[in-house]
């Protein structure tokens, strides 16, 4: 029975000090991620924070580039597309080290982030009602913005609310 016990309780340790380590390892202790699948109604210009100088990609062989297009969900909400060129979206290495041609993109909705995307496809189940403005930044694993001849990567689209 001693045994069966030591194997729970170090299952139990080793869980614990996983979550706790990769918690720390994928947070970059500054993040406005809440409910990444509803927007609510409030606004936050994101403007006034400075997160770094960015990642100029002017020199590199191929610049990336992003395009979004955001449609109607058949069930509710808005599906939204981020197509990339010399550019992918994967979840960034356990130190965070920012590696040419990859990273994530940061959604902003109304100058609010909410949400990192690590993929092609994200759901946004509800906008506030009336005129709302979708931002898609291409950012490198520190969450640097990628900049081309210093102004900021980004696909921007406008969308009616519900």
């Amino acid at each position: 029975m001693r045994p069966f016990a030591l194997l729970i309780t170090g299952i139990l340790v080793g869980s614990a000090l996983t979550y706790t380590v990769m918690g720390n390892i994928l947070s970059d202790g500054h993040d406005h991620d809440r409910d990444a699948y509803a927007v609510g109604a409030e606004s936050h210009d994101h403007s006034s924070h400075d997160h770094a100088e960015g990642i100029e990609t002017s020199q590199w062989d191929l610049v990336p580039e992003v395009k979004a297009k955001l449609t109607a969900d058949a069930v509710t909400g808005y599906n939204l597309h981020i197509e990339t060129s010399h550019f992918d979206l994967v979840p960034p290495a356990t130190d965070h080290a920012d590696s040419t041609g990859e990273g994530h993109a940061h959604l902003y909705v109304n100058g609010e982030k909410i949400a990192r995307v690590y993929g092609h496809w994200f759901h946004i189940s509800s906008l506030p009602k009336g005129q709302n403005t979708i931002t898609v930044s291409l950012n490198g694993h520190n969450h640097e913005e990628l900049l081309n001849q210093g102004v900021p990567i980004v696909a921007t689209l406008m969308q009616e609310g519900d």
